[in-house]
């Protein structure tokens, strides 16, 4: 689980420019940015983004439970369980509140000016075209960035796992040390 909340935090790193919190700004500078919070499809990309983290999340629990001989049934409870956590995270209705908080941190950083601008970019046959691809970079992207963060995990693993046994023995060294101390 802790992977997956690794995994999970690395996909809204990704898309910074999709989440984040507080309201400050003119009604102006907010409908404009939620315009092109719209063009940019934003809720769009970031639901086929953790779209994609359901399906290595599936894979993933997969791998970590192929030895459990788990039967079918099992399997199957398994993977509803997962999937019914899942959605709670990947419904409409949290997409729309992650792109409400990054609204004020557009206005925190980007002048009326600025965001017309860029809607003006994203109403551009560049711009569209940008729209239209970034979910199928994203697509390509995300499997591999998963896959180096597993393995990056595992490293961190391995090296918790040695730092762990380190202070245990320094830990029992003093201790030792201690009772020797006493014992004199």
């Amino acid at each position: 689980m802790k992977k997956l909340f690794s995994v999970l935090a690395l996909v809204l790193l990704l898309a910074a420019p999709l989440f984040a919190a507080g309201t400050t700004g003119s009604e102006k500078n907010i409908a404009d940015i939620k315009k092109l919070l719209e063009l940019t499809g934003g809720a769009k990309l970031a639901g086929q983004m953790l779209e994609q983290m359901k399906q290595y999340t599936f894979k993933m629990i997969a791998e970590k439970t192929k030895d459990e001989q788990m039967d079918a049934e099992t399997q199957a409870l398994t993977k509803k369980y997962i999937e019914k956590r899942l959605e709670n995270l990947l419904n409409e209705k949290s997409m729309q509140e992650m792109l409400d908080l990054s609204i004020p941190i557009y206005d925190k950083y980007m002048t009326n000016s600025e965001i017309n601008d860029i809607i003006k970019f994203y109403e551009s046959p560049t711009g569209k075209k940008m729209v239209a691809a970034t979910p199928l970079i994203m697509k390509e992207c995300l499997p591999l960035l998963l896959e180096q963060q597993k393995a990056k995990m595992k490293e961190f693993e391995k090296d918790e796992a040695e730092m762990l046994k380190e202070i245990k023995k320094i830990a029992e060294d003093r201790r030792k040390a201690k009772e020797e101390k006493e014992n004199k």
